[in-house]
Protein backbone atom coordinates (compact mmCIF):
# COMPACT_ATOMS: atom_id res chain seq x y z
CA UNK A 1 0.00 0.00 0.00
CA UNK A 2 1.13 3.52 -0.95
CA UNK A 3 0.95 5.84 2.07
CA UNK A 4 0.40 9.98 1.44
CA UNK A 5 1.34 12.81 3.64
CA UNK A 6 -2.44 12.88 4.07
CA UNK A 7 -2.73 9.29 4.98
CA UNK A 8 0.40 9.43 7.43
CA UNK A 9 -1.49 12.66 8.53
CA UNK A 10 -3.97 10.91 9.83
CA UNK A 11 -2.81 8.22 11.68
CA UNK A 12 -0.38 10.96 13.14
CA UNK A 13 -3.56 12.74 14.58
CA UNK A 14 -4.91 9.06 16.39
CA UNK A 15 -1.69 9.34 18.13
CA UNK A 16 -2.02 12.94 19.67
CA UNK A 17 -5.85 12.72 20.44
CA UNK A 18 -3.88 9.78 22.42
CA UNK A 19 -1.63 12.57 24.06
CA UNK A 20 -4.72 14.73 25.03
CA UNK A 21 -6.19 12.10 26.17
CA UNK A 22 -2.69 10.88 28.89
CA UNK A 23 -3.27 14.50 30.04
CA UNK A 24 -0.46 15.28 27.59
CA UNK A 25 -0.52 18.15 25.18
CA UNK A 26 -1.03 16.85 21.73
CA UNK A 27 1.10 18.05 18.42
CA UNK A 28 -0.17 20.51 16.84
CA UNK A 29 -1.83 20.07 13.08
CA UNK A 30 1.32 21.78 11.77
CA UNK A 31 3.42 19.34 13.55
CA UNK A 32 1.63 17.12 12.65
CA UNK A 33 1.59 17.67 8.41
CA UNK A 34 5.19 18.50 8.11
CA UNK A 35 6.05 15.56 10.33
CA UNK A 36 4.14 13.39 7.85
CA UNK A 37 5.60 14.92 4.91
CA UNK A 38 9.27 13.63 5.93
CA UNK A 39 8.03 10.42 6.92
CA UNK A 40 6.49 9.68 3.52
CA UNK A 41 10.11 8.55 1.87
CA UNK A 42 10.93 6.33 4.87
CA UNK A 43 7.59 4.92 4.78
CA UNK A 44 7.80 4.31 0.74
CA UNK A 45 11.35 2.36 1.77
CA UNK A 46 10.70 0.52 4.75
CA UNK A 47 6.52 0.36 5.28
CA UNK A 48 4.90 1.31 7.97
CA UNK A 49 6.49 -0.89 10.14
CA UNK A 50 9.34 1.15 10.32
CA UNK A 51 7.47 3.96 11.82
CA UNK A 52 6.52 3.32 15.48
CA UNK A 53 3.88 6.05 15.83
CA UNK A 54 1.58 4.76 12.52
CA UNK A 55 1.29 1.40 13.36
CA UNK A 56 1.55 1.10 17.70
CA UNK A 57 -2.00 2.44 18.80
CA UNK A 58 -0.13 2.93 22.64
CA UNK A 59 2.11 5.77 20.94
CA UNK A 60 1.38 8.94 22.15
CA UNK A 61 2.75 11.81 20.19
CA UNK A 62 2.55 15.06 22.22
CA UNK A 63 4.55 17.85 21.17
CA UNK A 64 7.62 17.30 22.73
CA UNK A 65 7.64 13.80 21.20
CA UNK A 66 6.67 15.40 17.72
CA UNK A 67 9.58 18.52 18.02
CA UNK A 68 11.92 15.77 18.58
CA UNK A 69 10.88 13.21 15.83
CA UNK A 70 10.72 15.74 12.91
CA UNK A 71 14.45 16.46 14.50
CA UNK A 72 14.96 12.91 13.36
CA UNK A 73 13.30 12.66 10.74
CA UNK A 74 15.17 15.88 8.84
CA UNK A 75 18.48 14.23 9.30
Amino acid sequence: MTYTQKDIAQLLDRAAARAHQAGRTPATRKQIWYLAGLMVPEVERHGVESEPALHDSNFVLCVKKASSQIDIHKI
